[in-house]
């Protein structure tokens, strides 16, 4: 019991051990809720109904899942174990702003407290966000709680793309905090990563750390993390870790074998455009997770030429879905309403 006068409150911890206080691997278990009736758009913009019963045959949900783990064990060194699925009741399947989502972060299915992740896949976000941690750190091991599930939305992005903004979602429901933040005053408490001192919307693509998986801009040229960032996801008691190096498993049909992890969210799906991104373009990717200090966009775009521009983002077809609800965020903003 812990004692914070004149209230007391009640603490679990929960901790595991190797052998010999090494690394050496281990497994997370993935529970994937999903809203009855869920039906979101592919890359190509074609409607795919996801269903929990379908599970991993249905390809839209087994490429996505494949790839999170291939990136998870590419950059943490954590494999894939069972993954498992869950229908979540219908009203879950449209959150359209952060009230809503924030509640949808507490519902787990019922399931028991234990080493898993759980996660919620649903429809675009409100505010364009693309997922959210409840927390950084969430509660990686209770169920139940308003910090217990991680909300994915699915705006048609690439599977390589919700990959990685899933998994930066992730970073923050173990613990870990952007590198830098928009504000230009907060940054996470580790040494080895860098900081962009003095951020703003005109420096961000000469940012040190730019291309940390932790970078609260949503592109990310050739995502990276550091050996803390490792540790601390390495630390966590969300998955099962191999005692030694002779306790690693065999690996079983969860296995993918075919994925690859990809180090970047292609420009050329948010934009609509080849080439590199214009500095609106930049700002609009920035922080679709909705953490951190500087997120509201409103004050960045005062001139008549930005608020064209952002026009012109809005009513552009061939950008993304994500982007285009960025746009039009700001220019509601912008406009008082």
């Amino acid at each position: 019991t812990l004692f914070l006068a004149p209230y007391s409150s009640h603490v679990r911890t929960y901790v595991q051990v190797t052998d010999d206080g090494q690394f050496h691997g281990g497994e997370l278990d993935l529970h994937i809720h999903i809203p009855k009736g869920l039906t979101v758009s592919d890359e190509a913009g074609n409607r795919v109904k996801l269903d929990a019963n379908t599970g991993l045959t249905n390809t839209y949900v087994a490429k996505r899942v494949d790839v999170f783990f291939a990136a998870l064990e590419q950059h943490f060194g954590i494999g894939r174990g069972s993954v498992t699925f869950h229908e979540a009741p219908a009203n879950l399947s449209s959150l359209d702003d952060m009230n809503s989502v924030m509640t949808a972060t507490a519902f787990s299915g019922g399931e028991s407290d234990g080493q898993a992740l759980h996660m919620l896949f649903t429809g675009p976000l409100g505010d364009g966000v693309w997922a959210f941690s409840p927390g950084a750190p969430g509660a990686v091991a209770r169920r139940n709680t308003p910090m217990s599930t991680v909300v994915v939305g699915l705006w048609g992005a690439p599977a390589d793309a919700d990959a990685l903004a899933t998994l930066h979602e992730v970073g923050h429901f173990i613990g870990l905090s952007h590198t830098s933040e928009l504000d230009g005053f907060g940054h996470d408490a580790l040494s080895d990563t860098p900081v962009c001192s003095g951020i703003s919307k005109d420096n961000l693509d000469v940012c040190p750390d730019v291309n940390n998986l932790m970078f609260p801009v949503g592109f990310l040229e050739q995502a990276s993390v550091s050996p803390s960032q490792k540790r601390v996801v390495q630390g966590s008691p969300m998955y099962r870790a191999f005692a030694s190096p002779q306790a690693k498993p065999a690996f079983g049909l969860q296995r993918p074998t075919q994925a690859t992890a990809s180090t970047a969210i292609s420009t050329r799906w948010l934009t609509g455009h080849d080439g590199a991104m214009t500095k609106i373009e930049r700002n609009l990717a920035s922080t679709f997770c909705a953490h951190g200090p500087g997120r509201n966009q409103k004050a960045r775009f005062k001139s008549t030429a930005a608020i064209n521009a952002l026009k012109a983002i809005a009513d552009n077809s061939s950008a993304s879905p994500i982007l285009r609800a960025r746009a039009n965020a700001v220019l509601m903003g912008a406009s008082g309403n």
